[in-house]
């Protein structure tokens, strides 16, 4: 059956969709149905630095050279008979170079 020229099939998928968009119960499951993608992404983003600040506190708690490393990278410290030279690269950055005597 047509009705101005368009199928009782399309007459109904239209009206269907222009209930669903109306509802506002639709349009709230919607909304959280977005926010919850949202917060599924987070949350994983979450759980990768969770497990990589676990390994840097158990190589903190069980390491020695790490915490060296720790040290010398962060507070600037050096090994007795280590020279640092920084040399200028370009107009704003560094480059840091340690020897051993």
């Amino acid at each position: 059956m047509k009705l101005f020229g368009i199928s009782l099939w399309k007459i109904l998928i239209i009206a269907a969709i222009l209930a669903l968009i109306i509802n506002p119960g639709f349009n709230t499951l919607v909304s959280r149905w977005t926010e919850k993608i949202k917060l599924e992404k987070e949350l994983k983003k979450l759980k990768i630095e969770s497990v990589r600040l676990q390994k840097e506190i158990y190589s903190l708690e069980n390491d020695q050279n790490y915490i060296e490393y720790c040290i010398r990278k962060d507070l600037g410290y050096l090994k007795p008979g280590e020279t640092e030279y920084r040399m200028k690269v370009s107009t704003n950055s560094f480059v840091s170079v340690t020897k051993n005597k």
